[in-house]
């Protein structure tokens, strides 16, 4: 009896990826009868590698190869690669020269979705909203969406992601269309719809409320204060206010920060920071998450500095960055910014590296509510103090002293905050003495 094409899928199958020599012995044939069953397998078979080395899979029945696009900074759509989704929820991406697109092996194939995809599921607070909103089969925790879940939402709902990806043709034509615009007046409204309706602007990570829009100041994240005067409304008014000096403090200092502003409208207090991943109306560039860099090449799941330590050793980051980086996480944690996760740093991609994109979310998080309360005035312990770190300690010392009294003097913040302002800034000067 002669081995059809169906037995060549099931073999194909039944092992995920294979190679000849392993279909010769699965179906009992010869070489020369594998090739002839390749050569009439269909669209679902799938090539990996060359020569030799050439091993088959088949697409998942579920999807097609898909285009991965690019938007550039001029608004132009480039083509980047071609992903495959196969069986046993693997990817491939098509053969590429850049290594950020072929991952840490350089062979394209991923156990899983790309991590430069899987950076791109909804994330925070706004993922949850989404997720609420596209309702069953969705889990309500994005974090719990299977790969197949998460192609599919960038091919059906990707059009306005975070950096310049777009999957699919769908997506890009989506992307493609010109942004409505958004006055500043405009943020109260938007700010109710997000708490009670559909999602205005993309997936912006994140766990405090926050939209997205396109207006004077071009793209931007607009996060906001509960509406009131009681007292967690008065301390999120304070965190936003205080994330806005951290940020305008470090840009002083010549790192790169994405710029803010702060508007109070309707009881609220809105900090509208600009996208770096946004170029005029219709440009963008890239961006992906440190933690995604650091699951792929790295692994380390730590902070930003030893994470960024080792990713330097693999030649995957400059040392100008690491010191950057190093400083940021100094000043962070001299002024309680407890929120400094793999995910609140992120890089733009090159051919053989990846570069430090400016910083963001630089708050006073310790003292930001959690569950409606609010936490006592403890006092943060400092920077870890060595030989090879002094500078840097010092310096960011001094700059979070000079932080905390600009927020001594800032009469926008409670009272209650400005004293936390005043006592942080005796307490690191005493330690640097």
């Amino acid at each position: 009896m002669s081995t059809s094409r169906d037995q060549l899928q099931q073999a194909i199958e039944r092992r995920g990826i294979a190679y000849s020599i392993d279909l010769q012995t699965d179906l009992g044939v010869s070489q020369a009868t594998v090739s002839r069953l390749l050569k009439t397998a269909g669209n679902r078979l799938y090539r990996l590698g060359k020569g030799r080395n050439t091993r088959y899979s088949l697409i998942h029945p579920l999807f097609s190869r898909q285009p991965l696009y690019r938007i550039t900074p001029s608004g132009t759509p480039e083509r980047l690669t071609e992903i495959a989704p196969l069986i046993d929820d693997r990817y491939a991406v098509q053969p590429h020269q850049t290594v950020w697109l072929a991952g840490l092996e350089g062979t394209g194939l991923f156990d899983s979705l790309p991590y430069f995809l899987d950076d791109l599921r909804p994330q925070g607070f706004l993922g949850r909203q989404i997720a609420r909103q596209l309702g069953v089969p969705w889990p309500t925790d994005p974090r719990r969406w299977n790969p197949a879940q998460v192609f599919t939402y960038l091919m059906q709902h990707g059009a306005d992601l975070p950096g310049d990806l777009v999957l699919g043709d769908p997506a890009l034509d989506a992307a493609l269309q010109p942004p409505s615009i958004t006055a500043v007046d405009d943020y109260p409204g938007l700010a109710e719809q997000v708490l009670s309706g559909p999602v205005p602007g993309s997936s912006a990570g994140g766990e405090q409320p926050k939209f997205t829009a396109f207006g004077e100041a071009g793209h931007v994240i607009v996060k906001f204060s509960p509406r009131g005067k009681g007292a967690e409304a008065a301390r999120w008014r304070d965190i936003l206010i205080a994330e806005h000096h951290a940020g305008q403090i470090l840009q002083e200092t010549g790192i790169a920060t994405a710029t803010s502003r702060l508007y109070e409208r309707n009881g609220r207090i809105f900090l509208e920071v600009v996208r770096f991943d946004r170029q005029g109306e219709s440009g963008r560039s890239a961006m992906l998450s440190l933690a995604a860099i650091d699951a792929e090449f790295c692994g380390q799941g730590r902070d930003w500095t030893t994470t960024l330590q080792q990713l330097a050793r693999m030649k995957r980051v400059e040392q100008a960055d690491v010191q950057t980086a190093r400083y940021a996480q100094q000043f962070g944690q001299w002024i309680g910014n407890t929120d400094m996760h793999l995910g609140n740093l992120s890089f733009q991609p090159r051919t053989t590296h990846f570069s430090l994109r400016p910083l963001y979310d630089m708050a006073p998080m310790r003292w930001a509510p959690v569950r409606g309360e609010l936490p006592r005035d403890t006092d943060p312990p400092p920077p870890v103090r060595d030989s090879q770190n002094e500078p840097v300690w010092y310096d960011s010392g001094k700059l979070a002293v000079e932080y905390w009294q600009r927020l001594t003097d800032e009469t926008r913040l409670s009272p209650a905050f400005r004293r936390i302002a005043s006592q942080q800034r005796k307490r690191i000067n005493s330690r640097l003495a």
